[in-house]
């Protein structure tokens, strides 16, 4: 599943991704992404956004709805699926130009999942089909426990009104309140349970291609 979660987070990095105009290009959200960090034992699914907090109800709102899309079968078109393979191992080849930089990216994948994986990686990510995604994400994404954070003043938090409570609203009925004017596996490998700091967190790995020639973790 760490291929079809990477290829998946790329596709949903990408400008013109459903998820990037729900969120990017409807003025809800400055960014947003989605990423899976490979790890050894636990390897973080993340959805991370940067909006305002007279935004933010209505962005997690529609995070919600698009998390509940995200399996739906024309949520990402066959050419994104084929041009995210294709600029992953791109990458890959441009991250081996800087000696410096591979020699990061090499040690990464060493520690995180072992020589053999990082040597198949761009191979096994080639071979991703829809049905792999649609596996990963019913596997660790849809429906499955999730920890939500905000980042925001204690005067803000006041002035919407922010609860804990409503963090934990799954659904895109998520309605703000009134406040004043000023958010089938290709390949085995080790597993992974739920993200990549591409999105929640900022945890980066040695450059290449969004991740750079990962391998491993599940």
């Amino acid at each position: 599943a760490t291929y079809a979660a990477d290829v998946f987070s790329f596709v949903l990095r990408q400008p013109d991704s459903k998820f990037a105009r729900a969120l990017i290009d409807s003025g809800l959200t400055t960014g947003a992404g989605v990423g899976y960090l490979t790890q050894r034992n636990v390897g973080p699914i993340t959805i991370t956004a940067q909006t305002t907090p007279d935004k933010l109800f209505a962005a997690l709102a529609v995070i919600n709805s698009e998390l509940l899309r995200f399996d739906t079968p024309d949520y990402i078109s066959d050419e994104e699926l084929e041009s995210a393979k294709t600029l992953i191992d791109v990458a890959e080849v441009y991250g081996r130009e800087k000696p410096s930089d591979y020699a990061h990216t090499i040690s990464f994948w060493w520690a995180s999942t072992g020589l053999d994986y990082y040597a198949t990686y761009v191979e096994k990510v080639k071979a991703v089909t829809r049905a792999d995604i649609k596996c990963y994400l019913d596997k660790y994404m849809k429906d499955k426990p999730r920890v939500v954070a905000i980042m925001l003043s204690a005067a803000d938090q006041a002035r919407i009104r922010l609860t804990k409570e409503q963090l934990l609203v799954r659904s895109s009925a998520l309605t703000p309140l009134k406040i004043e004017p000023a958010c089938p596996e290709p390949g085995r490998a080790p597993s992974r349970p739920l993200a990549k700091p591409d999105v929640p967190s900022t945890q980066t790995k040695p450059k290449a291609n969004a991740k750079p020639a990962k391998k491993g973790g599940n």
